[in-house]
């Protein structure tokens, strides 16, 4: 009787995306590497919110794929619903004596900007409002190609609101309607304001 040991692990790696590769949300990704071994069994492609997580896998591949890959298509990623932030993708590959490779990688997935949950705001004198809303660094429209977007302030108009960006892509709101950096406006501007609010359009 002739006896065969086979101490050779599969091979499994991935060459794209890259490690740390910034994605948008809302993409479809596609996974290219390798899941091979001359006694090939399956290979499964997950992903999980987190570095290296030990739970909250979710799987790419429908199911087990039977078929060894090599320097080719691994499966599709589709990003859509997903919070920014570091993602895990991990390729798992078995062969028939039960040796298995597990190789993990970081994708950091860039959330859309959505104003469908901005609240609105409103100042009373005296009041300002610092870091109100986070700009990420990555937005997109529903549909066109938008490169702007407007906002709207109402309440009273003697004077207005001042809207500001600060260094740190934060929106400010300030009583004071040239309001153009992260600085303190004049208190002779707070006083002259009454009331003023933050709406979307």
């Amino acid at each position: 009787m002739n006896v065969t040991i086979n101490g050779t692990y599969p091979s499994a790696y991935i060459t794209s995306p890259s490690q740390g590769q910034a994605v948008n949300e809302g993409a479809t990704i596609d996974i290219v590497g390798t899941a091979n071994d001359a006694d090939f069994d399956f290979y499964i492609l997950q992903y999980a919110p987190g570095v290296s997580p030990s739970t909250g896998f979710v799987d790419i591949t429908p199911a087990q794929v039977t078929t060894p890959v090599l320097n080719g298509p691994l499966g599709s990623w589709d990003t859509t619903g997903l919070d920014e932030g570091l993602y895990t993708v991990r390729l798992f590959v078995m062969d028939l004596a039960g040796h298995f490779v597990r190789f993990d990688m970081q994708v950091d997935v860039l959330s859309r900007l959505s104003l469908a949950d901005v609240p609105d705001v409103a100042l009373e004198e005296d009041e300002s409002i610092s870091d109100f809303v986070h700009l990420p660094d990555y937005c997109s429209a529903l549909s066109g190609d938008v490169e702007s977007f407007t906002y709207s302030i109402v309440g009273n108009t003697e004077p207005d609101c001042g809207v500001g960006l600060d260094a740190d892509d934060n929106i400010d709101v300030w009583p004071t309607p040239r309001r153009t950096s992260a600085k303190r406006p004049p208190s002779r501007a707070r006083r002259n304001l009454r009331k003023c609010g933050w709406a979307r359009p």
